[in-house]
């Protein structure tokens, strides 16, 4: 039907454009007719071309009025086809809602020396079964961030394994590495890396789209709703506070279900009040989700929530005192 269309619009715009040109002429070969059997004059011939030129503005206008509707006619159907239809971006989409994916990691002789020639991380071995929370403590440039970093395939070890979901990040290159991330991983970092040009629920819906899911709106404002934002769906985050950004990117967090999250230092740029609060949601979405958590931090409060505890000191994995 939409092609039926669209050929009658071109047939007419021939038809049009047919009439409009050969109007005159048929009047220079019938005016050059007359004019050589002495039955006119050159300038009567001139003087009608003229008139038959303002005839055809009327006669123009109408067309292409009619040209523009039929075009807005066959554009709006096929609009209404794709909001109404089973269209292939649809189906493509739905195969790609994955299910939520339960996390597991397991390092195993990891090493990491940087550049200049420091061994940062030396001989780790560990182990975090699906569901677990482990935190990581130690001093500023320990290492925890760039062993967070290895941990979700942000960057390759100098020796040694990662396997998360018993896949092994060194076997996969960097775009099987940032699909195992986008379909299991989840981060929450001190600086909330919220898109500026974005509103909150259009950074939650982000990572959604992202992946292909049909239901990117209506999971995005649920999860909102659920870190108590459903008042600020359309705030930037320039609008936002601390505590109220890094409740918007707890919610980016969770909204994909992943089966691990990485937080580094989550509370780090808040006050006290705040952060307690964040701690308490983080905990909460984590309980509900049953995700494994792996948490970055200097607050030992923090630390102390969950069920295991490693300090990282010269390169080494030391169980803190209550592991």
């Amino acid at each position: 039907m939409l092609a039926g269309g669209a050929s009658q619009v071109q047939w007419n715009k021939v038809t049009n454009n047919l009439f409009v040109g050969l109007g005159p002429v048929v009047v220079m070969l019938l005016g050059g007719y007359l004019l050589m059997q002495g039955e006119t004059e050159l300038g009567s011939i001139v003087a009608f071309l003229s008139a038959q030129e303002k005839l055809y503005d009327p006669w123009k206008e109408l067309i292409d009025f009619y040209q523009t509707q039929q075009d807005a006619s066959v554009r709006y159907q096929k609009v209404m086809q794709i909001f109404t239809g089973q269209t292939e971006f649809t189906l493509i989409a739905e195969q790609r809602s994955p299910p939520a994916i339960r996390g597991s990691i397991e390092i195993r002789d990891l090493e990491f020396v940087t550049p200049n020639g420091i061994k940062l991380l030396d001989q780790l071995n560990l182990s975090l079964e699906a569901g677990e929370h482990l935190a990581l403590v130690g001093f500023s440039g320990s290492g925890k961030s760039t062993l967070l970093g290895l941990l979700a395939g942000l960057d390759l070890p100098s020796h040694g394994a990662v396997h998360l979901n018993g896949a092994c990040l060194g076997d996969l290159d960097e775009d099987g590495r940032a699909r195992l991330r986008g379909e299991t991983v989840g981060f929450v970092f001190q600086s909330f890396q919220l898109l500026p040009g974005l509103t909150a629920l259009e950074n939650v819906m982000l990572p959604l789209e992202l992946r292909g899911d049909v239901a990117a709106g209506p999971s995005a404002r649920s999860i909102l709703e659920r870190v108590g934002l459903v008042e600020r769906l359309e705030h930037y985050p320039r609008q936002l506070s601390g505590g109220e950004q890094q409740r918007v990117a707890l919610a980016r967090a969770f909204v994909t279900r992943p089966g691990l999250l990485f937080a580094d230092e989550p509370t780090g740029n808040l006050d006290r009040r705040s952060g307690t609060q964040i701690v308490e949601l983080l905990f909460s979405l984590n309980r509900e989700s049953g995700t494994t958590l792996v948490l970055v931090t200097h607050n030992s409060a923090l630390a102390e929530h969950c069920e295991r505890c490693f300090e990282l000191t010269e390169g080494r994995l030391i169980p803190c005192l209550d592991e």
